[in-house]
């Protein structure tokens, strides 16, 4: 199953109001480090050329994300439980079940079933 954008993926960690993105923060970092080390001139160009600049043209990462989720995600999400809900009873990761259940020792008190 695919995974929301903006879920525990670096540059696309999600986002409370307020927080950046840690590219963003990692980018300012680097422009302060490469000034602090005398490469002011690549700092610049760090600046310059990529902070800020849109992933795809007007759009920025975060909006990506947003309409990815909506258009893509959400509605992948409410299928796959929907379907799911039906064929399963609502059961989730049934192949890791199995496995473990194949796998646990009866009567062994850390191999629970659950």
């Amino acid at each position: 199953m695919p995974k929301p954008l903006g879920a525990r993926h670096g540059a696309f960690a999600s986002r409370r109001p307020g927080r950046r993105p840690r590219t963003s923060i990692r980018l300012d970092d680097a422009v302060r480090l490469l000034r602090e080390a005398g490469h002011g001139d690549r700092a610049d160009r760090v600046e310059r050329e990529i902070l800020g600049r849109d992933v795809i043209p007007g759009h920025w990462t975060f909006r990506i994300v947003e309409e990815y989720n909506a258009t893509y995600y959400d509605v992948f999400r409410t299928v796959e439980q929907e379907i799911r809900g039906q064929l399963a009873e609502g059961r989730d990761h049934l192949y890791e079940a199995g496995t473990k259940e194949a796998r646990r020792t009866r009567g062994h008190p850390d191999h629970t079933a659950t």
